[in-house]
């Protein structure tokens, strides 16, 4: 790819790679290094936010169910002669004391002592008759209508701890208790926090009519998938998991860290705020780095510009009068660059190659000239200064060559002298080589004559030549018919001879049949008079 790029393109290459890359290379990684830093950051401070904020809540709760303990363990509750005005006088104390909007004591038979109110069927009746402090979920009181916290304790008898409860003892926090709860968490400035039940409903919010009317995300979810994301959270927080969550919500990217609340029924507190509150920094500081490598890119083209043009430019006029010197141009100046670096050295180089070259031709062109002019006189010191190193060669074998024309000329006017000599001796035996050509004119008639006699005997030969070559080719001919009559004898004689070896073995069987029936008729005789013998 460099290789076929011009020398002021590379070099403004080269420079804008070694700036650029370090450059980009560096200001990439500190900012993914810096995103992920926020990143990591919002999603501690937010978790970390989410467990203290679920710790407050669990040390409100337990300084309500203390509160309700407590006075579950006076022995003034469970003292059946005090009055029924001594004992509301002494809840409602309490009440008042710590803020709780109303306070009540049910009998063992579920039902207030005070309005005859039955509480049988309610949770926090049923937990407090097990011995069991209770704080019940928010819900909608459907009397008031307002949210209603219900922290009950059973009544001890004697005022003992563990012995048989007696009743039960309730009081109600300030409905909005939780709510403002929610209102004074913040991690960012637009930030905000609720909680869940572990039915998943909405116990409490910044906005108290989203608790009031009963909201469930993930059952909404069912109907609207933009609660999809919400909803997997929920099951997260429903799990008494503590986490963080990076989701998007109608379009705008939103974090949220969540933790359980300790003293709770499955309660959870979440944290949700928009990533921009976050990462806007971040996101400036990636906006600054990429405006700081624009301005980085431009200062870096215009310098690595420059530079090629420092660079390209003077290597580029040298390069193009070499090129002119390669094509046989002597004449055109060399631009001289008033440098002391190297590109300096390569124009005066080049300068001086140009010069050397035009003062050599020049030389080669005036010995040239005054050697074809027969001026073999040539000084061997003109212009000595130019032929240094291999060019001194060439000025040594100019001088060897003029020397040597010069005795080259020197012999020819010798010789020519001699061949002037040689012409008039050839002149003479000319006239003498004339006188006998004339006489030998007539042997020539003679001798054409003897050729014409010649030539007819050696038409008649090849005529007689043609009747023999005729002759011998019937006689090959017949040649060759004789020889496919000797190939079909000699196949005869083959069947003969197969035949006569086959016959020679039925003759050889018959010689052993006969053989074999001598035997039986010698063995028959003796066996005859074997019986003649034995009658």
């Amino acid at each position: 790819m460099f290789s076929k790029m011009k020398i002021k393109t590379h070099i403004t290459v080269l420079s804008l790679i070694m700036v650029l890359l370090p450059l980009l290379i560096c200001v990439g990684v500190v900012t993914v290094q810096s995103y992920f830093n926020a990143l990591s950051s919002a999603a501690d401070n937010m978790e970390q936010m989410a467990v203290i904020a679920s710790e407050r809540i669990r040390w409100e709760l337990e300084a309500f169910t203390n509160i309700t303990l407590g006075a579950g363990c006076n022995p003034l509750l469970s003292d059946p002669s005090a009055t029924i005005d001594a004992k509301k006088e002494f809840v409602d104390g309490i009440a008042a004391q710590h803020g709780f909007s109303l306070a009540n004591i049910i009998g063992a038979d579920g039902k207030s002592i005070f309005d005859g109110v039955d509480f049988s069927d309610k949770e926090s009746y049923i937990q407090a008759m097990k011995g069991n402090t209770s704080i019940s979920d928010p819900t909608v009181s459907p009397v008031t209508g307002e949210l209603t916290i219900v922290s009950a304790a059973p009544i001890w008898k004697d005022g003992k701890f563990g012995t048989e409860p007696l009743g039960c003892v309730y009081f109600v926090p300030d409905p909005e208790f939780l709510n403002d709860i929610m209102r004074e968490i913040h991690v960012s400035p637009n930030s905000a926090a609720y909680m869940i039940a572990q039915n998943g409903n909405t116990i409490a919010d910044v906005d108290a009519d989203i608790v009031k009317n009963g909201e469930n995300l993930e059952a909404a979810s069912l109907e609207n998938d933009g609660y999809k994301e919400l909803a997997k959270i929920h099951e997260k927080m429903r799990a008494g998991e503590t986490g963080f969550y990076d989701y998007h919500e109608n379009g705008k990217r939103m974090f949220m860290s969540y933790a359980p609340v300790g003293c709770s029924n499955g309660w959870s507190v979440a944290i949700y705020t928009p990533a921009k509150d976050f990462i806007s920094n971040t996101y400036s500081t990636i906006v600054v780095a990429i405006i700081l490598i624009i301005v980085a890119i431009a200062i870096s083209i215009i310098t690595a510009t420059l530079l090629g043009k420092d660079l390209g430019d003077p290597i580029k006029k040298c390069t193009e009068r070499l090129i002119l010197l390669s094509k046989g141009d002597l004449s055109s100046p060399v631009t001289e660059l008033n440098r002391e670096d190297e590109i300096g050295t390569l124009s005066k180089a080049t300068n001086s190659l140009v010069n050397s070259f035009n003062t050599i031709i020049g030389d080669m062109d005036d010995c040239l000239t005054r050697i074809s002019n027969g001026d073999f006189d040539i000084s061997e010191d003109c212009n000595a200064e130019v032929y240094m190193g291999d060019f001194h060669k060439l000025k040594g074998s100019v001088n060897v060559i003029t020397t040597r024309l010069s005795e080259t000329m020197r012999q020819i006017d010798v010789a020519s002298e001699q061949v002037s000599c040689g012409a008039d001796q050839v002149s003479n035996a000319a006239q003498a080589l004339s006188q006998g050509a004339t006489e030998q004119a007539s042997s020539i008639e003679e001798l054409s004559a003897t050729i014409m006699t010649i030539s007819e005997m050696i038409n008649h030969n090849a005529k007689s030549a043609e009747t023999a070559s005729n002759t011998t080719n019937e006689a090959g001919e017949k040649m060759m018919e004789a020889n496919r009559k000797m190939e079909g004898l000699v196949s005869a004689m083959n069947e003969i001879s197969e035949s006569s070896a086959q016959i020679k073995n039925i003759i050889k069987t018959i010689e052993d049949i006969a053989f074999q029936t001598n035997i039986l008729a010698l063995n028959a005789a003796i066996e005859a008079a074997r019986a003649g013998d034995a009658g």
